[in-house]
């Protein structure tokens, strides 16, 4: 691979004749050394920011280097090193009294994003200029006054959000500023920056990036640490980026490309410097340069030429300096993809990462269900899904593609599962003329602060980046991988007044503000949306609710159009977990019921039950009080609903996914059989009490409870429960004759629940009604049988 270094070089000084276009190059100019040609040329941009100044580190490294045979014009050219310290003279010019520096607008303020930045490439300029005797000793003084007000900056402050990488790159020019300068301070201001840095590194091996992972970002952070490790062999530091690799090692794909939608800032760039520092020392650094050094000689990772005059600037020097320290390749590494069978688990970062044969398949829950799959050995991508989008009938976008911490992450042996509601995206903001002449007047007449330009940034972060809230619609996602396909199952669920004029599934797509994103890839073409035809749009907007299924082909990549699945009628879903999440009544109903279900056990079984099972326990909410209040008791349910079954927190229960019609369990299996609040969704109450009955043991008991059909009916009117949810409703006398039909001795037939929210002293309130004769006003029913 080392025949690939040279594409380092070719790549970069490809790019200086693009880079000195940008500069003022004429020394009687005020703005001589500007790198900004919108400002000083084109008058477009009313301020010069600072970030630009970076190319002075470009041009440094082609003033001073060779690379191999690769033809470099500016190499030790007279006029090239008069450029650079016009560059450096003008950067020491447009500093704040704070040492900070600007980048998107006047009066900013930034941290490292352009400060630190800009601190490193001038330290590392000024450090080979000075190797070769060519830094003026005049401008010395001028030069690193600016570097030590930069640094101090960098040291007293930091910036809203947390962006690890930031965090690296505040310790990398503090260190060289340390290393040039020779000043203790400094060094206890790496020490602060580096603990700093640390506490936003995870033991999974990613960085947090706002809410998440973000592997292009994360290559970043190897880079800026490997920079420092480079003149400083900081055992934290190696320990960081060895984890670091592994864990980016995971997104390198089987097709060359990398990162992208994947991380929780959707970057697609790759930072190489950092793994060709570390490869000589860790031999898996080495096989990803490798790997992405392919892939830079075959524009598969975001070149310079693709990138606008902001961004292009950080690719010429990372890919130079990674010429330079090209390191040697020790030892033998694979990626991933290339080892045995495995599946891996980041559960910290949501991720699930399995390579079976030769699929190579990769989910992050944490970003809804983002999914890529991919022939390893076709290196072909077949599938490319951010998960679910659309726009309301009032024009709101909504999507799944969102870091949510309330997401439910479900691992499974073959797949994955996630569950969540939909996220409102931030609508696109732009400047017009007005608002832009009071967003500047207003920078220019308060910005001059330092903390309140700390704040105003805060708040623009807040608009431009972070989500408007969840919306009122669930979603839950389901992947498996089966022998020859991966199946996915989507199913969306409208619980307010929500209707979609559009909704699409799967395909390339991006919808948080990172300006270093949305790069154009070739493997986009690859991508395929599902956009929901006018019928399953009806569906939606008028069932409230819609099962959708599709497959791809492991062995063609054929990919399936989408297809509808019925509900079983009566069945609930994730709603009904949410539900119970922040309704009172729902909640007290929970405790309640499963209260009244405890003690009708304790009254009526005799001796220590051995084998429980609860038709539909949802969640398993009410099975894990059971299971609390009789521990040594095994507690197994029976669930219609995956989604349901896949948000259980509960590790005790055993919760098996079937029919309770037809319920995969033998006869006389069980001691107690609970059922709370479903014989009124089956299709026969009857029928359904005589399986019950069949599947207990002799002296076992089946304990029912269910809503009194006068107030249900009325709870129907309201709107509080659907009118399509309950199939039979039983009243006492109903529910004793089942029992008797069954084989089942009754026991107690009779109402409960004064209130639909509680109330205190609400058994002694029941009592009394009961004697009164107003027992018939209780809103629900219990009824208890043993099998003779």
């Amino acid at each position: 691979m080392s025949g690939l270094r040279e594409t380092y070089a070719t790549k970069a000084l490809s790019q200086i004749p693009r880079l000195l276009t940008l500069e003022d190059r004429n020394r009687y100019s005020p703005t001589f050394g500007s790198f900004k040609r919108t400002f000083w040329l084109d008058k477009t941009v009313d301020f010069p920011d600072a970030l630009p100044q970076y190319g002075v580190s470009s041009l440094t490294l082609a003033y001073t280097q060779r690379f191999g045979d690769v033809p470099n014009i500016f190499y030790e050219q007279p006029k090239v090193l008069e450029w650079i310290l016009a560059g450096m003279r003008y950067w020491t010019k447009i500093q704040h009294r704070d040492g900070s520096f600007d980048e998107f607008y006047p009066n900013e303020h930034g941290w490292t994003g352009p400060t630190g930045f800009l601190l490193y490439a001038m330290l590392k300029s000024s450090m080979l200029l000075e190797k070769r005797g060519e830094f003026p000793a005049e401008f010395k003084d001028e030069f690193f006054t600016a570097c030590r007000k930069a640094a101090d900056y960098i040291i007293r402050y930091d910036e809203h959000g947390v962006l690890a990488n930031h965090h690296a790159m505040a310790v990398l020019p503090v260190y060289y500023a340390y290393h040039v300068l020779k000043d203790e301070k400094l060094l206890e201001g790496y020490e602060k920056k580096l603990a700093d840095f640390l506490s936003y590194h995870t033991s999974e091996g990613w960085s947090l990036e706002y809410d998440g992972a973000d592997i292009g970002y994360l290559s970043a952070t190897v880079s800026f640490l490997g920079k420092v490790y480079k003149i400083n062999r900081d055992p934290r530091l190696k320990k960081v980026m060895e984890e670091s690799v592994e864990f980016l090692s995971y997104f390198v794909y089987p097709n060359g490309f990398y990162a992208g939608s994947m991380g929780s800032r959707q970057t697609l760039h790759f930072y190489s410097h950092g793994c060709e520092i570390l490869a000589p020392e860790v031999p898996l650094a080495g096989r990803i340069a490798d790997a992405m050094l392919q892939s830079l000689a075959e524009e598969k990772i975001v070149p310079a030429e693709i990138q606008d005059d902001r961004y292009f600037l950080y690719r010429i020097p990372e890919h130079l300096e990674s010429f330079v320290d090209y390191g040697e390749r020790k030892g033998e590494a694979t990626l991933p993809y290339e080892r045995e069978d495995f599946t891996r688990i980041f559960q910290g970062g949501r991720f699930y990462i399995q390579k079976k044969e030769n699929t190579y398949l990769l989910g992050n829950a944490a970003k809804g269900g983002v999914v890529k799959l991919f022939d390893i050995e076709k290196k072909k991508l077949l599938l490319n899904d951010c998960g679910i989008i659309g726009k309301t009938t009032i024009g709101q976008v909504l999507t799944s593609q969102w870091i949510d911490p309330a997401y439910e992450f479900i691992p499974k042996e073959n797949g994955f599962a996630v569950a969540g509601s939909l996220q409102r995206v931030p609508m696109s903001k732009v400047f017009t003329p007005l608002k832009r002449i009071v967003f500047v007047l207003f920078m220019l007449a308060f910005g001059w602060h330092t903390r309140l330009a700390y704040s105003i940034k805060g708040l623009i972060r807040k608009i431009l980046v972070f989500t408007k809230g969840s919306a009122p619609i669930l979603f839950y996602r389901d992947v498996v991988l089966e022998e020859n396909v991966l199946r996915i199952t989507d199913k969306i669920k409208l619980t307010g007044n929500v209707r979609f004029a559009t909704l699409q599934l799967s395909d390339e797509f991006f919808v948080r503000y990172v300006p270093q994103s949305c790069y154009f890839q070739s493997q986009e073409f690859e991508a395929r949306p599902h956009f929901l035809n006018d019928e399953q749009l009806r569906i939606l907007n008028t069932e409230k609710k819609i099962h959708l299924e599709r497959t791809v082909n492991l062995k063609t990549g054929e990919e399936s159009s989408l297809t509808v699945i019925p509900f079983l009628m009566g069945s609930m879903g994730l709603e009904y977990s949410e539900g119970r999440k922040v309704r009172r009544a729902l909640k007290y109903r929970l405790w309640r019921r499963g209260d009244e279900l405890i003690r009708g056990i304790r009254i009526y079984f005799r001796g220590e039950p051995k084998d429980l099972l609860d038709m539909g326990p949802a969640e398993g909410k009410m099975l894990s009080l059971i299971q609390d209040a009789f521990p040594h008791t095994r507690c197994s349910g029976l669930e219609y609903s995956q989604e349901l079954i896949d948000v259980c927190d509960d590790d005790r229960l055993k919760i098996t996914q079937g029919d309770v019609m037809k319920p995969p369990f033998r006869d006389a299996s069980f001691d107690i059989i609970t059922a709370s609040a479903v014989i009124e969704h089956v299709d026969s109450a009857a029928d359904f009490v005589k399986i019950c009955a069949r599947l207990l043991k002799p002296g076992g008991l089946l304990l029912i409870t269910t809503p009194d059909p006068f107030f249900d009916r009325i709870a129907e009117r309201i709107g509080h429960v659907a009118d399509d949810i309950h199939q039979e409703l039983l009243d006492l006398r109903k529910l004793d004759q089942y029992l008797r039909e069954a084989g089942l001795e009754p026991l107690q037939v009779e109402k409960f629940m004064c209130s639909p929210v509680g109330c205190p002293g609400e058994r002694w309130i029941e009592k009394v009604m009961k004697k009164c004769g107003l027992g018939f006003l209780l809103l629900n029913q219990l009824a208890v049988g043993r099998k003779r």
